[in-house]
């Protein structure tokens, strides 16, 4: 892993660590005394100095908190030398090479985010529309939302899946994550009958579509025990279900869509943090894997300070105080 311990004994310097913890394991040894640091990509300080003093019976070791640590800013994204430095390890912020990236983990078809257009196409509206959602009195297509309790539809979606997870692995063994998840936006959400008994017999939207997840993770995990099933907590589907719980091989995606970003989550006396941080710890109970899609950026205007930027340590304490397993900060790629 990404662990690493530095131990002086007897006039030796060890460095331990296994995968990437070796390196993160140097990059200590160089900040703490050797005085170089890395500003940002392509900019570093690198004292000349004849030999590097670490005290007699020295003894550091470092684990990370977060197991999967990635952003999408520029300086990163395009950078994998930089991000390495940073200790980030998620496929957006390292390349192929050297540095143990990620890359090929997440399957590129069924992403971490909003899938549903793909498995469900608007090719199929014209011998299928019942499979689409049914809003302002009739049924939808053009990247609306789906009709998920419908029996086909899910049936459709789970073989395709399954036959998916099979073509893909067996070109890339090391496939370990597929996204299952409603498109973005609360446009077009179904309202027919079977879709609104089941929100609310569930307590949640979210209910309809984890069960069906539940039900394709069962199916795969004998054949793919090392495979998750991913899916966005997020917008509509952002309540846990009352009555669901995700499988073991199922990965929970938690979204701070809708947040306010200036205070840290745990004090901020906004109504959509409160919620957030009653909702995170409610997955956590149902969960062991849980990610979290965070938002670095000011989309609204990226060249303006987004107002997370005194908070977002303390909202990443508290993701790790709640067992996250992966961080996701959504940074600008062209910036």
């Amino acid at each position: 892993g990404d662990a690493f311990e530095l131990t002086e004994k007897n006039g030796s310097l060890t460095v331990l660590g296994g995968e990437k913890g070796v390196l993160y394991g140097v990059y200590e040894l160089l900040e703490r005394f050797a005085g170089v640091s890395w500003v940002a990509a392509g900019q570093e300080v690198v004292p000349r100095c004849e030999r590097i003093a670490v005290p007699s019976g020295f003894s550091f070791s470092d684990k990370p908190a977060i197991e999967v640590r990635d952003t999408a800013w520029a300086t990163v994204a395009y950078n994998p030398e930089f991000a390495a430095r940073m200790r980030l390890n998620g496929a957006y912020s390292v390349a192929k090479g050297k540095f143990g990236e990620r890359e090929g983990l997440f399957d590129w078809q069924l992403r971490r985010c909003h899938t549903m257009a793909w498995l469900v196409p608007d090719s199929l509206f014209e011998t299928h529309p019942e499979y689409f959602a049914l809003a302002n009195g009739k049924r939808q297509k053009s990247y609306g939302q789906v009709c998920i309790t419908n029996p086909g539809l899910r049936r459709h979606i789970r073989e395709k899946v399954v036959r998916h997870i099979r073509e893909v692995r067996a070109k890339n063994p090391r496939a370990r994550y597929f996204g299952i998840s409603y498109n973005d936006g609360y446009e077009g959400i179904c309202q027919c009958e079977e879709c609104l008994k089941d929100a609310e017999r569930h307590g949640s939207r979210m209910g309809s579509l984890l069960t069906l997840i539940n039900e394709i993770a069962d199916e795969i995990a004998p054949e793919f025990p090392d495979v998750y099933l991913q899916t966005l907590s997020y917008l509509f589907t952002r309540e846990p279900p009352k009555d669901v719980k995700p499988r073991k091989n199922v990965m929970i995606c938690f979204c701070t869509a809708n947040c306010e970003f200036s205070k840290p989550l745990t004090e901020s006396r906004c109504r959509e943090n409160a919620q957030f941080v009653n909702d995170i710890r409610v997955w956590r109970k149902m969960t062991d894997r849980l990610e979290v899609w965070d938002y670095g950026a000011n989309f609204a205007w990226p060249l303006h300070v987004h107002p997370n930027v005194r908070t977002l340590a303390a909202n990443i304490r508290f993701f790790a105080e709640n067992g996250v397993a992966d961080l996701f900060e959504e940074g600008c790629p062209r910036i």
